[in-house]
């Protein structure tokens, strides 16, 4: 495993953790009182988790974009090659600034993410959840999309944009 394939699975595993357990210790707090947890009411897990998904994307786009940016020209990560499909969206989203690269991402990933929860939740015939297994769930939906969410987000922030130099009027 190369430097680059390393540092991309220690960011996502940590972003993971420490998302998974963030979101799931304020699970267990905001769910106090209550015995379960319905999945198709208007309090419910469907609307719950995308929204959660919604919110975390955005501000974790916000945050480790930049962030990102700079750690890994810190740490001399390159890309050499970015696959087909990374590079589409990084065209699509090129002349936005980090705020609405986040906003588009965190809307993308929270549509996406409804009909995965619904058919999960419809499959496996659940209608409610124990407060416990209802922050477990959580903290693994949170987990998840974050650590599946960092390699995206540091290809993103590493693969350099064209930029027009506007001095010149040539392409940098």
């Amino acid at each position: 495993m190369g430097l680059t394939e390393r540092y991309i699975l220690k960011e996502s595993l940590g972003a993971g953790i420490s998302n998974g357990a963030a979101n799931g210790a304020c699970a267990w707090y905001l769910s106090a009182g209550k015995s379960s947890i319905p999945v198709w009411q208007v309090n419910g897990m469907m609307i719950d988790f995308p929204a959660t998904g919604l919110i975390l994307v955005f501000l974790f786009s916000v945050i480790a974009l930049p962030l990102q940016a700079k750690k890994t020209l810190k740490n001399g990560i390159v890309f050499s090659s970015v696959p087909q499909s990374v590079y589409r969206v990084r065209h699509f989203l090129k002349p936005y600034k980090n705020s609405l690269r986040a906003t588009v991402l965190a809307v993308v990933a929270a549509l996406l993410s409804v009909p995965i929860l619904a058919a999960l939740f419809y499959l496996t015939g659940i209608s409610e959840l124990a407060r416990f297994d209802y922050t477990l769930a959580k903290t693994l939906y949170t987990a998840a999309l974050s650590a599946l969410l960092m390699p995206l987000l540091i290809v993103l922030a590493t693969c350099p944009y064209e930029r027009k130099d506007n001095m010149k009027g040539e392409y940098l």
